[in-house]
C-alpha cells in the first residue's frame, strides 16, 4: 500500500509540472544583476562592457542633449552570444550610457530569450532584432538605435544615440 502511495503521488507530481507552461515573457534586469552574475547567460557582459572604448567625440553632445526629465531608454538583450557581434553592442550601449552620466533609474533593461517573448512595452512597439535600444521622450518611443545602425552600418552607437536625442 506505501509503494501504491508513493508511485501514486510521483504520478501527480510529474502530471502537474507537465501542465505547467513555461512564461516566455522578458525579466527585468540591472547593471548589479550582470556585474554580480545574478542573472544566467550574461557572463560576458562584464568583459565586454570593460573592453569597450568610447568614441569620446560625441560623448560631450550626448551628454548635452540628454534630459533625465525627458527622455528615458529602454534596453531588451538576450542571455546568449549566439547574434554574432551584435551582442556586443549592448554591455557598449550602457557603457555609453554610464560615460554620458544617465541614472540607471532612466534607463530599464530586459533580459529576453527571443524577440517573441511578451514584454512590458509590446503595446507600443514590437522587438525586430536583439539586442534592442529604444529611446523615449515623454513616454513615447521616437527613436530606434538598432534601426539607424543597420541603416548606416559605418554609424557608431555613440552617433546614432546623439541622433535619436535630436527627435
Amino acid at each position: 500500500m506505501k509503494n501504491y502511495f508513493n508511485y501514486s503521488l510521483l504520478i501527480i507530481i510529474a502530471l502537474f509540472a507537465a501542465c505547467q507552461t513555461i512564461e516566455n515573457e522578458a525579466e527585468r534586469i540591472t547593471i548589479n544583476d550582470l556585474n554580480s552574475n545574478k542573472v544566467n547567460g550574461f557572463e560576458w557582459f562584464k568583459i565586454e562592457y570593460d573592453d569597450y572604448t568610447i568614441h569620446q567625440d560625441f560623448l560631450q553632445n550626448i551628454k548635452n542633449k540628454y534630459d533625465p526629465n525627458i527622455y528615458k531608454f529602454i534596453i531588451f538583450a538576450s542571455p546568449s552570444c549566439s547574434c554574432g557581434k551584435e551582442y556586443r553592442k549592448f554591455p557598449q550601449f550602457v557603457k555609453i550610457l554610464d560615460s554620458s552620466k544617465v541614472a540607471e533609474s532612466n534607463y530599464e533593461i530586459y533580459s529576453v530569450g527571443d524577440i517573441d517573448f511578451s514584454q512590458p512595452y509590446e503595446e507600443v512597439f514590437t522587438l525586430k532584432a536583439l539586442p534592442t535600444f529604444i529611446i523615449m521622450k515623454e513616454g513615447i518611443p521616437v527613436y530606434s538605435v538598432n534601426d539607424t545602425i543597420l541603416k548606416y552600418t559605418s554609424m557608431s552607437l555613440e552617433k546614432a544615440l546623439e541622433e535619436g536625442l535630436q527627435k
